[in-house]
């Protein structure tokens, strides 16, 4: 965030460094020999995210809730920006387990019935699966979303919320709590000003999936 613009809001990232550094990678995903598996860049992240989110923006209102059940990947970072930029609050989440179903469909069913979801994505391989394994939930994917037709985006007053993140509910029911954009960005400041960060060489590696609680 060193050169980033000041923005109050997550929306406004990835479109601004898609402006200064269109072609550089903005994630990498690695396999278990850490060999690069799956890259995007800020420009082409940024292409995909505006369409994704004027195809949600058509099924969802801002501050509307979407689960997203995705393991590691890129399809998750598309989905998770996409509802930042259309102003909808993602929950991240993992992705159903087809090794131990109906632990996970019991997750996955306890964070929707807490978080009062309007929309629910995952991958096509799992869909079908989360289908009937979690009752009436508004399951898609972005396939599907990108099928149908576009909103308008900007129409309404964001919500100071950028996500939710869940515990496990390992020990107890999955909880909740409000991520605020304000917050988010606060935290990447105070990380900048420990461990000033370039740009154009600096690269953090990430090993917990991308749904951790922290907890």
């Amino acid at each position: 965030m060193s050169d980033a613009a000041p923005t109050a809001t997550l929306d406004s990232l990835v479109p601004y460094q898609a402006g200064v550094r269109s072609a550089q990678p903005a994630y990498v995903m690695l396999n278990d020999r850490l060999e690069a598996v799956e890259t995007v860049s800020y420009g082409a992240l940024t292409d995909r995210v505006v369409d994704v989110a004027g195809r949600l923006a058509h099924r969802a209102r801002p501050g509307d809730r979407v689960l997203l059940a995705y393991s590691n990947g890129i399809e998750a970072v598309e989905a998770f920006w996409s509802c930042i930029a259309a102003g909808l609050v993602p929950i991240p989440a993992p992705a159903p387990d087809p090794h131990h179903s109906r632990v996970s469909m019991a997750r996955l069913q306890a964070i929707a019935d807490n978080a009062g979801l309007s929309l629910a994505l995952t991958t096509s391989d799992l869909v079908d699966a989360v289908r009937s394994g979690t009752g009436d939930l508004p399951w898609t994917t972005l396939a599907e979303v990108c099928d149908g037709p576009a909103g308008t985006l900007g129409a309404a007053p964001r919500s100071e919320t950028a996500y939710l993140q869940y515990t496990s509910g390992s020990t107890s029911a999955p909880r909740g709590v409000r991520i605020e954009h304000g917050a988010v960005l606060a935290q990447c400041q105070a990380l900048q000003a420990i461990v000033p960060i370039d740009p154009e060489r600096s690269r953090g590696l990430i090993w917990l999936p991308w749904f951790h609680d922290y907890g």
